[in-house]
């Protein structure tokens, strides 16, 4: 047995008749931001022209390298004449 009594039991909360009116929980709130299509779209596009710009330096480069081979090979027989 508890020591003392309660002074008063209390009176519980009920929902008032009928219920709680409904929340509306799909309110219309636009979606933010970009679609998922368009995330995507973004994505392939700067990889595919990051590709392409790859390619045009790969291009350049290739053709700095042949420049120089064959400057290097139209003076193969000078040099080698010196020796």
């Amino acid at each position: 047995k508890m020591a003392t009594k309660p002074i008063s039991r209390g009176v519980q909360d009920m929902p008032p008749p009928g219920g709680y009116p409904k929340i509306n929980t799909t309110r219309g709130i636009r979606p933010r931001g970009p679609s998922g299509f368009a995330i995507w779209a973004g994505i392939i596009g700067a990889s595919v022209y990051g590709m392409y710009q790859i390619g045009l330096v790969n291009a350049e480069n290739r053709a700095n390298r042949k420049e120089t081979r064959e400057a290097r090979m139209a003076l193969f027989p000078y040099f080698k004449a010196e020796q």
